[in-house]
């Protein structure tokens, strides 16, 4: 049973018409049909059942449709690992970063890490959380500074450990505490960054495994208004530590950590996927600078 028969079987599985199937592929409608004939006959058992006079896949076809699947998927994770190669030789990492992450890396690590090795040219993006970790997975990126929950696929290297923080406003209550705790929420408004962000949603599996109910709350993007509606005292907003800092000029609004819900990242790539030198030196590096304090844990 060859790749390209495979292929046939499962455009006419999908299509449950031959000839549409056909103008797919494309073959002749008497080319797909002695396809198919030549698979049932090497696999000893019909794919179709054609007494009706449509394609009506029988349980051996729904069984082959699993394996023709899989087999697609092992065939783009064969050109991945190809392009993998072609890039290794051709100097080039493609890195994926977590909105946020490059506040706590020192953007001189990629600089520093080009200085070490100048045949080697590191492409880097940061885009949401969840979108960084479906182009790792995708293949998109070589390697990505993900935030936790790390996917199940991944494997990562931890390189930073906190908390997130609420901003609030200096004159807020809580700002006399030393950190806030999940039941602090009860009936405030929350403001976050949105559902495109793990923070966003770890929060609100912990309000309600505790079953605490927020204020009216809004979603935004922008950290500087996230910060502004903080100082207004029209509720509380959620933030991370180097924001906190970054902000920290303005007296009228101050931030206070929440313990119970982590902010952490790590070097990630997918599992089984076997390293190139230049990557494997890139990981490395950013190891050695989280063992020095660049990045503490």
């Amino acid at each position: 049973m060859d790749g390209r028969t495979l292929e046939y079987f499962a455009r006419a599985y999908e299509e449950h018409n031959f000839a549409q199937a056909a103008k797919l592929i494309p073959i002749s409608p008497q080319g797909l049909a002695k396809a198919i004939r030549s698979l049932e006959k090497e696999l000893e058992a019909p794919l179709f059942d054609n007494s009706t006079g449509a394609q009506i896949p029988t349980e051996y076809g729904v069984r082959l449709y699993r394996y023709a699947l899989e087999h697609r998927q092992s065939i783009r994770e064969l050109h991945a690992d190809f392009d993998t190669i072609r890039r290794s030789r051709s100097g080039v990492i493609r890195i994926g970063a977590c909105i946020g992450v490059m506040g706590v890396v020192p953007f001189s690590v990629f600089d520093d890490f080009q200085a070490a090795y100048p045949n080697v040219r590191v492409e880097r993006e940061d885009i949401p959380d969840y979108l960084c970790d479906e182009r790792l997975r995708d293949g998109y990126y070589d390697m990505a500074f993900t935030l936790w929950p790390y996917a199940d696929e991944f494997e990562t290297t931890e390189l930073y450990r906190d908390s997130h923080f609420i901003w609030m406003a200096s004159t807020d209550p809580l700002a006399q505490k030393d950190a806030v705790a999940i039941e602090d929420l009860e009936g405030k408004a929350l403001h976050s960054v949105g559902p495109e962000y793990k923070g966003h949603n770890e929060l609100q599996r912990l309000l309600e495994s505790k079953g605490v109910r927020l204020g009216k709350s809004t979603v935004s993007g922008e950290m500087d208004w996230l910060h502004h509606m903080a100082g207004t005292g029209e509720g509380l907003s959620l933030t991370v530590r180097h924001k906190a800092e970054l902000f920290g000029d303005d007296r009228s609004i101050t931030a206070r950590p929440m313990p119970e819900l982590p902010w952490r990242f790590g070097l990630s790539y997918k599992k089984g996927r076997a390293l190139s030198a230049h990557e494997r030196a890139f990981a490395s590096f950013c190891i050695r600078l989280m063992d020095q304090g660049a990045m503490p844990r």
